[in-house]
């Protein structure tokens, strides 16, 4: 099963967290269908209750009053992730429990059906015996990009490389030639792009 609940509880900030947590608390102690997981609900109330009191402290100043705050948010954020764990296994990936107990959902990833063609697709000569720099921006949703060249010409191209980024140098070309580039995105299922319109450079 796929987990269906954003887990990132300590990203929030604590004024955040700690009413993030009261929201969980006061939803799923109404919905009935969460009645079963009223000993984690119990659990994650009494850590809010002890954060509240240590927060309060705290605003009084003192490192022993910061550090038992501290210590006291940790507790919350694990009775939270416990409890968003026994709401993800009962939810079995439907986003209207999960809402409906108060987290969040996580975004689904989007199926990649097609790719956009390469576009800006960029060659310079390096003044390097023989050596190009291209670049490309990024497709969304390309694992890999695959390069190929032909001197211009030519009809035949060849297959030069692959990368994963949007940038490639390569060498050992010939000087005093003009080459011509082009870009496919490829992603992981074996989808592939068009090749993208070809970008020439003189290599010197």
């Amino acid at each position: 099963m796929k987990s269906s609940i954003v887990y990132s509880f300590k990203a929030l900030p604590q004024a955040e967290l700690s009413e993030f947590a009261a929201n969980v608390i006061a939803k799923m102690t109404q919905d009935p269908q969460f009645i079963g997981l009223k000993p984690q609900v119990d659990a994650l109330k009494a850590a809010y209750d002890l954060y509240q009191v240590a927060a309060s402290n705290a605003k009084d100043g003192g490192k022993i009053a910061t550090l038992e705050k501290n210590d006291r948010l940790e507790v919350l954020v694990f009775e939270l992730s416990t409890v968003a764990r026994y709401v993800d296994v009962l939810a079995n990936e439907s986003e209207l429990v999960v809402l409906a107990a108060g987290f969040s959902v996580r975004k689904k990833a989007t199926p990649v059906t097609e790719l956009a063609t390469p576009t800006n697709v960029i060659a310079k000569n390096l003044e390097q015996n023989g050596v190009a720099r291209l670049s490309w921006a990024a497709v969304e949703g390309s694992t890999i990009y695959a390069i190929e060249r032909r001197t211009k010409g030519t009809e035949s191209w060849r297959n030069g490389d692959y990368r994963g980024g949007i940038s490639a140098q390569l060498d050992g070309l010939e000087i005093n030639t003009t080459f011509e580039f082009r870009i496919m995105a490829i992603h992981s299922t074996g989808i592939k792009s068009n090749w993208s319109q070809p970008a020439e450079v003189l290599i010197s």
